[in-house]
C-alpha cells in the first residue's frame, strides 16, 4: 500500500472509532421515531373566511400550508408568496380594503399576522399604507375586534396628502385610525413622508 492509502484509511478508520456503536444505533432510532411534519401544502391556494355564513374575508397565496394533525385549530395556517386578502363589507360585492404581503399567518378566531412588503389599500376611498422598512414590517388583523395594527413605522396617503408615523390601529379599511408619534403630516404635498 502507498503511504495516501494508509493515510485515508486511518483517517476512515478514525471517524468510524469516533462514533461508537450505542451512539450510533441512537442516532439510527431518532431517525425513525422522528415525526413526519404533519402539513398538507397546497399551490395557488384561496381561503374563504366565513363568520355567521358570510365569508368576511379571501386570502389568496402562492403556498399555504395547512397543520395536518387532527382536533388542532390552535395551529396557525401559513401563507407564502404573493398573499392579497380581501377584506368585505355586508358582501362579496363591497370589498372594503386589500392587503397585500409576503408572508402571512392565520390562526382561526384570532386572525391573520402578515410581514414582509406589506401594503394595504382603501377600494372606496384610495387611501394607502405601506411601510418605511418593507423587510421587517408586520401587521396584524385581529378578526374579533374588527381592526387592524402595527408597531412598525409607516406612511399612510389620502386625498389630502401623507402622514407618517411609529405605530397606528384602525379598522380593516384604514378609517378611524389612532396614530403614535405622527412625525409628519402635509397636506398637499410629501413634506416628512419620503
Amino acid at each position: 500500500m502507498s503511504y495516501k492509502s494508509i493515510l485515508i484509511f486511518l483517517i476512515f478508520s478514525g471517524l468510524l472509532l469516533a462514533i461508537t456503536y450505542e451512539q450510533g444505533k441512537k442516532i439510527l432510532d431518532e431517525i425513525r421515531s422522528a415525526e413526519s411534519i404533519p402539513y398538507t401544502k397546497i399551490t395557488k391556494a384561496f381561503v374563504s373566511i366565513v363568520d355567521s355564513d358570510k365569508v368576511t374575508t379571501e386570502i389568496s397565496a402562492d403556498l399555504v400550508l395547512i397543520d395536518s394533525k387532527p382536533n388542532n385549530k390552535k395551529a396557525p395556517t401559513v401563507m407564502e408568496g404573493n398573499i392579497e386578502a380581501y377584506f368585505y363589507g355586508e358582501d362579496k360585492t363591497d370589498t372594503l380594503s386589500v392587503l397585500k404581503a409576503d408572508f402571512a399567518e392565520y390562526t382561526e378566531d384570532r386572525g391573520l399576522v402578515a410581514k414582509k412588503n406589506i401594503s394595504i389599500y382603501n377600494k372606496e376611498t384610495k387611501d394607502s399604507l405601506y411601510f418605511v422598512n418593507q423587510l421587517d414590517s408586520e401587521i396584524e388583523w385581529d378578526e374579533k375586534a374588527e381592526i387592524i395594527y402595527s408597531n412598525n413605522e409607516f406612511i399612510k396617503i389620502d386625498s389630502i396628502g401623507c402622514t407618517r408615523g411609529s405605530s397606528f390601529h384602525s379598522k380593516v379599511d384604514l378609517t378611524d385610525m389612532e396614530i403614535d408619534n405622527v412625525k409628519g403630516s402635509s397636506r398637499g404635498g410629501n413634506d416628512g413622508c419620503e
